[in-house]
């Protein structure tokens, strides 16, 4: 919705993700004037427009994660026994895993599989041990699920909600990309 102040308005934007609400409010100036073409940024440096879209693209899989587990889903982290692989073959690795997890909780009898991943191999910038953390659903003992991956350390929490109320999960704080399961996940309002 937008606000008028004078010549200049504020637009608000709403968005609720399960029990989080988050409220932007943007300012709009010169909304008086004629429309006319949008003019291409200036002088925009790449380390800005990067920030901005890691920003963007953590705060939509907080919400995503917020509007899909609750206390009852997992939160592991998984990492490699003697030299990690590279990239690619992590990315396989997990989802031969997900594929574990899948076959196993279809063979009990259970919901499918929800989950949403990051493969972590640096922080700022400096090289780091590849891992991967990962929010799934829950149901399924968590000794099995670290069973299944079977490629080095695995260790399963259920999730648990900080002195907010807030899920709290260690994935979105060094994310640089995410993976989510399935696509027809509620998505936040806008």
């Amino acid at each position: 919705s937008a606000i008028q102040v004078g010549s200049m308005g504020y637009r608000t934007r709403t968005t609720k993700a399960g029990p989080r609400l988050e409220a932007e409010i943007y300012p709009i100036f010169g909304r008086n004037r004629m429309a006319r073409c949008r003019a291409a940024k200036e002088n925009v440096s790449p380390e800005a427009v990067q920030r901005n879209n890691y920003e963007r693209s953590r705060r939509y899989m907080i919400q995503l994660a917020d509007a899909n587990f609750t206390e009852k889903d997992i939160s592991m982290t998984l990492t490699y026994n003697g030299t990690p692989p590279e990239y690619d073959k992590a990315q396989k690795d997990v989802r031969n895993f997900l594929g574990r997890v899948k076959r196993a909780r279809a063979k009990a009898g259970m919901e499918p599989l929800k989950y949403i991943y990051t493969i972590e191999d640096e922080r700022d910038g400096q090289a780091k041990r590849i891992h991967v953390h990962m929010l799934m659903s829950g149901g399924m003992d968590r000794n099995e699920l670290e069973r299944l991956w079977a490629k080095g350390y695995a260790n399963a929490d259920r999730l648990q909600p900080d002195e907010n109320g807030e899920l709290d999960f260690a994935m979105h704080e060094d994310m640089k990309e995410f993976t989510s399961f399935p696509e027809s996940y509620p998505t936040p309002d806008e």
